[in-house]
């Protein structure tokens, strides 16, 4: 992302919530552009100037108004990455999908994982659902009942919350919880006094295990399965051991 930062608007009724959104993205590379109750407060020609653009927007009790805000705002701003703020379970997924959605995500997510899964986002990453990854179709371009084209524009998507955890040596986990923190393969090595080409080779086995393209999926996977990872601190030696413990669920 560019260092002048994602331009974001927060679209929600609830105020409080998004003054929260607006304090958590402060520090990352995010800028508030605007906070208001619904995409029709937003003035969306003027939006065409700040690229790239995210829309988070928060629902409470009304999921078919939130749906046609999405559809309304991607109407505008064809170019700009969506990302749905609420229970999944009360939301018609595969139509907020289809309305140009990119996420969608609980309220009660780590925020830590939030921000590394909008970085995903606007990087053209899609997250979506677990229950809703077997409707989506995967070749031939083909678009099933979800609506989903495989050869769009962000067509890699991300699994969260699938069954069969992968079998990872203590080794691994301790590298992987590294991988959370944002550490580089050579503050690991220090860390936990290995090789820096060992903790390459490391990092690449676990990429393959969880079937991650890359660092920031891999840390998002370990944020969802924190407790399952990592049921107390002794994966870590030295001062890894030091590290907080990532925490935070996923989308249902």
């Amino acid at each position: 992302m560019q260092r002048r930062g994602c331009s974001t608007i927060l679209v929600g009724p609830n105020g409080l919530v998004r003054e929260g959104l607006a304090r958590i993205l402060a520090a990352p590379n995010f800028r508030v552009l605007e906070s208001v109750a619904s995409v029709r407060d937003l003035d969306l020609n003027s939006l065409a100037k700040h690229q790239p653009v995210l829309l988070i927007l928060e629902f409470s009790n009304d999921p078919a108004a939130a749906i046609s805000q999405i559809a309304l705002f991607k109407e505008q701003c064809p170019l700009a990455r969506v990302a749905v703020l609420g229970d999944p379970d009360q939301l018609d997924l595969v139509a907020a999908f289809q309305a140009g959605s990119n996420a969608c995500f609980p309220k009660d997510i780590d925020c830590h994982a939030l921000i590394k899964a909008l970085e995903l986002v606007m990087l053209g990453e899609t997250i979506v659902p677990s229950r809703l990854l077997s409707r989506i179709p995967k070749s031939n371009g083909e678009r099933g009942s979800a609506g989903f084209d495989s050869e769009g524009p962000a067509q890699s998507l991300v699994q969260v919350n699938g069954s069969g955890l992968p079998r990872l040596s203590s080794r691994e986990r301790a590298i992987l919880h590294c991988i959370t923190e944002g550490a580089s393969n050579k503050v690991i090595a220090r860390k936990i006094d290995i090789a820096e080409a060992t903790v390459k080779v490391h990092v690449k086995a676990i990429l393959r295990k969880i079937r991650a393209s890359n660092r920031t999926q891999a840390a998002i996977w370990a944020m969802n399965h924190a407790s399952l990872i990592w049921p107390d601190k002794s994966h870590c030696t030295g001062d890894a051991a030091n590290l907080s413990q990532p925490s935070g669920r996923w989308v249902q």
